[in-house]
């Protein structure tokens, strides 16, 4: 349910219900131990943040979602990964988004 609120939140590109959305989701996260939900949330999350212009906020929220699905579901974070490379492209850091697939590998 969360995941699928998320995405709709997301293609409707309305950040204030991701924000509120994202904090009952971490808080389900948390309490029922599903670290897998509050990394997706937050990559969901970091793609309106880049949206917004918001793009120290979003790095942050990418870089703890890989961090998330590296220490559980290593599979899911491709997403993350890759809105991380399409921030680093916005930001004009071509060459740190060309590397970024290569976190994959490991």
């Amino acid at each position: 349910m969360f995941c699928v609120t998320l995405s709709a939140c997301e293609l409707a590109g309305d950040l204030e219900r991701t924000e509120q959305w994202c904090r009952a989701a971490v808080d389900y996260a948390q309490h029922h131990h599903c670290p897998f939900l509050s990394a997706y949330c937050r990559t969901t999350y970091g793609s309106l943040l880049t949206a917004t212009g918001r793009w120290q906020e979003a790095e942050r929220a990418f870089l703890e979602a890989i961090h998330s699905f590296e220490s559980g579901h290593r599979g899911l974070r491709v997403h993350a990964v890759i809105k991380l490379a399409e921030l680093r492209v916005f930001q004009g850091r071509l060459e740190e988004a060309d590397a970024l697939p290569d976190r994959l590998r490991r």
